[in-house]
């Protein structure tokens, strides 16, 4: 996911298409930074979304 730049999360949670008045003032700071440095889901929302693994990825 890191190397299509989180495509598949991007495809409904755009940076552009978050509506920061309904998040946290934490959320917003963070995600406003995250965009800034061109952060992508997976940086911050690895395994949150979704459960890692059990085994590694080969």
């Amino acid at each position: 996911m890191k190397v299509t730049d989180s495509h598949e999360c991007r495809s409904c949670h755009a940076f552009e298409s978050m509506d920061a008045t309904e998040q946290t003032k934490f959320s917003r700071k963070k995600h406003a930074k995250a965009e800034l440095e061109g952060k992508t889901c997976i940086d911050c929302h690895r395994g949150i979304a979704h459960e890692m693994p059990t085994e590694p990825c080969e």
